[in-house]
């Protein structure tokens, strides 16, 4: 009796370690940054960003498409100007080398070839003797050619079979599109799903291969969380379902421009630290207004204007949408359209001019909205999901909050573009001016 009352104890604790263990395990992030249209220089920004956020809280794991061996290679290079499949940065700065080796060869060839041509109405000689500098250049170029491939095979950078083909034109390298359809394949499947608790979709554009649709928004509906910063609202145009799970589907965005963005949700752990407003220079979306019902969303952050824009009604109290949460099902979701630019993302990030249009304390901010909008599809941290617009609408009329500057945080209550600061903090009761 006394052994099997051991048991049941021994049985008991474990199981409360194991439900312990699951309870601290690391969540697991898909992270798609694969794109059938216009590609993001932001894109691998946000990826570096996730995995030091990943890192430094232990809180989630990153798995990257990016990591396929058949992962397009954006950046081009290789023969031609095209990308060689599935081959690491290393591989392709070699390729890169090996056909800037050819140059001076290559263009003998053409000199000669044009030079032939140009005989082609001379005595026999002559074209015989153009003919023969052409053949010289062709079989000088083929000597150097195969010792240069020689010498990259021999390194560590060597090319498979298939590699070697399209680098020397006998096969054409697969379309993007085929490359995305293989990677997706791989990471989207219905089994590959149930290995992960979210998906983020990294500012992808255009109508991505999803392996099977169906299995992909029941497996959010059923409880796991979809995340997406800036284009990944500019995705799966085609597919009506995805602009419905998502909470609205990218319109148009004129020039990037300084946006006031206000706080509707100050305890919301994605905007428990952005301050009342906050001035960001950026790449500012608006939302097809079939696809986007803000009753039905919790908006997290909106512009009381678009600087860009020039549509809004005077006198109508306009309110376009920045970022916000919803439910899909038992699927949680989170969605912000910031994350253009890379000075929006990293503190560090610097262009080759040096100049950044966004300060620092820009990217802290939304990095820390990020984390927290993370933090919450993944049941790390809670709050309230339900609609608040109605309830925090401004009546016409009122006035914008109190500019702080390009960049920065909420002022201190004083005078500001549209007259002067509401008493009550834009948090609570948004202020802002008709347009």
């Amino acid at each position: 009796m006394k052994s099997k009352l051991l048991l049941l104890a021994s049985l008991v604790a474990l199981t409360v370690s194991l439900h312990a263990a699951a309870a601290t395990a690391p969540k697991r992030i898909l992270l798609v940054t694969t794109s059938t249209g216009f590609r993001h220089s932001s894109i691998e920004v946000i990826e570096k960003v996730l995995r030091e956020l990943a890192a430094k809280t232990g809180e989630f794991t990153i798995t990257s498409t990016a990591e396929h061996p058949d992962y397009p290679n954006y950046a081009g290079g290789g023969r031609g100007g095209v990308a060689i499949p599935g081959a690491s940065a290393a591989q392709q700065a070699a390729v890169t080398a090996f056909n800037a080796s050819l140059t001076d060869a290559t263009a003998k060839v053409t000199a000669a070839r044009t030079a032939l041509t140009q005989a082609s109405l001379s005595e026999p000689a002559a074209i015989a003797a153009r003919a023969g500098e052409l053949g010289a250049a062709e079989q000088a170029l083929a000597t150097a050619r195969a010792s240069g491939f020689a010498a990259l095979q021999a390194s560590a950078n060597k090319l498979t079979t298939d590699q070697s083909l399209i680098l020397a034109g006998v096969r054409q390298p697969p379309s993007v599109n085929d490359q995305v359809t293989k990677v997706l394949a791989t990471y989207m499947s219905a089994a590959s799903l149930a290995n992960y608790d979210a998906i983020y979709f990294d500012s992808t554009v255009g109508e991505l291969p999803f392996p099977d649709k169906d299995a992909f928004f029941k497996w959010v509906a059923d409880g796991h969380a979809v995340i997406a910063n800036h284009a990944g609202s500019d995705s799966m145009h085609q597919t009506p379902e995805y602009a419905k799970m998502l909470g609205g589907e990218f319109m148009i965005h004129g020039q990037q421009a300084v946006g006031t963005i206000v706080n509707f949700d100050a305890k919301h752990p994605a905007t428990a630290n952005w301050g009342a407003f906050r001035e960001v220079y950026e790449e500012l979306y608006m939302f097809r207004a079939n696809n986007y019902d803000r009753t039905q969303l919790h908006t997290l952050l909106t512009m009381v204007e678009q600087p860009a824009d020039g549509r809004g009604v005077p006198g109508a109290p306009v309110w376009y949408p920045v970022a916000w949460t919803k439910m899909y099902g038992k699927g949680r979701v989170f969605f912000t359209s910031l994350g253009h630019r890379e000075d929006v993302i990293d503190p560090t990030w610097k262009p080759a001019n040096g100049e950044r249009m966004n300060p620092p304390e820009v990217a802290m901010a939304f990095q820390e909205h990020l984390l927290g909008g993370i933090r919450w599809a993944l049941g790390l941290r809670e709050a309230s999901v339900e609609p608040n617009i109605k309830t925090v609408l401004p009546a016409p009329g009122a006035t914008l909050p109190a500019a702080a500057g390009r960049g920065g945080a909420a002022a201190a209550p004083g005078g500001g573009r549209g007259g002067p600061a509401a008493a009550t903090p834009p948090v609570a009761t948004p202020a802002a001016a008709g347009r």
